[in-house]
């Protein structure tokens, strides 16, 4: 079988190939990869690995002493975990097969977590500098439908004043394409709003370190209606169409982090608290 050579990162002492020119696997798939070593490259080392790993980046909140006080502070960490390979022995090149776990966390970068996937060798050396060489890979992780039953979802804010619900297909999400609903809005008062404004939030959670460290971010927001007013006893409903932004990182937990995603309909009454309703969802790279 040809071998599609990407070229990757690190040390002129190795070179990786994979059989895919674009990187882009997927869950369960086996990689082939010819990871070759330089003449002389083993020489001297205590252990040459290659094969594949799950590479986390997180901010963790972790605690130090200053002034005979104990402080916290947030400080990046990396964790690097191979996943399949061997050590191997002497130079030249060497065949190998990499599988793809059926359940792997997806790649990518948020705030405070990165993820990625990477074909990586490594030659350790003792009291030296080691040398190595990687390809990040394009892995897809697609939507698994476990999370698409159509219905009405959602925690309302104020159901005494208006209940509020999405009436959604299903509560996947993929990034790059449009996700299409409905915001019901049942009135249990008179209410009055400048508009309804739609939401997509990240929420990412550090759960490695002294205490979790949390961060949210608003990602795309976006107005379905202005100026509405819907008497009591009578309901509103509201279409929209969401554009999904491309390149966000996918839904995730790891045994570090997680990445989690919340659709969010607000009612936005002028001097006056906010209606709301939200339910979290699912976000992937990919269709099923």
């Amino acid at each position: 079988m040809a071998l599609g050579f990407l070229r990757g990162s690190g040390s002129d002492e190795l070179s990786i190939q994979l059989d895919r020119s674009d990187a882009r696997y997927g869950p369960g798939d086996v990689i082939l990869a010819t990871v070759t070593l330089a003449p002389g490259a083993s020489n001297n080392v205590r252990e040459v690995r290659a094969g594949l790993m799950q590479w986390e980046r997180f901010q963790e909140v972790e605690q130090y002493r200053q002034d005979g006080r104990t402080r916290t502070r947030e400080s990046w960490r990396t964790d690097e975990s191979w996943v399949d390979g061997p050590q191997l022995q002497g130079d030249g090149a060497h065949q190998l097969q990499l599988r793809i776990p059926m359940d792997p966390a997806p790649a990518g970068k948020g705030d405070i977590t990165e993820l990625r996937w990477l074909v990586k060798a490594t030659l350790d050396r003792q009291m030296a500098r080691d040398s190595n060489k990687e390809i990040e890979l394009n892995l897809v992780v697609p939507a698994d439908r476990s999370w698409n039953q159509p219905g009405l979802y959602g925690t309302s804010s104020s159901p005494n004043s208006a209940m509020m619900q999405f009436e959604l297909p299903g509560l996947e999400l993929v990034a790059g394409e449009t996700f299409r609903g409905k915001v019901v809005i049942n009135a249990v008062e008179d209410c009055n709003a400048r508009g309804v404004r739609l939401e997509l939030l990240r929420e990412e959670r550090v759960t490695a370190g002294v205490r979790a460290n949390e961060q949210s971010r608003i990602v795309h927001s976006m107005q379905i209606a202005s100026g509405t007013k819907i008497p009591r006893g009578q309901h509103a409903v509201v279409d929209f169409a969401l554009p999904v932004p491309t390149g966000l990182c996918p839904g995730r937990r790891t045994r570090h982090s997680e990445v989690r995603y919340k659709i969010k309909a607000v009612f936005d009454r002028a001097w006056a608290s906010d209606f709301q309703v939200e339910q979290e969802v699912a976000l992937y790279n990919a269709s099923a």
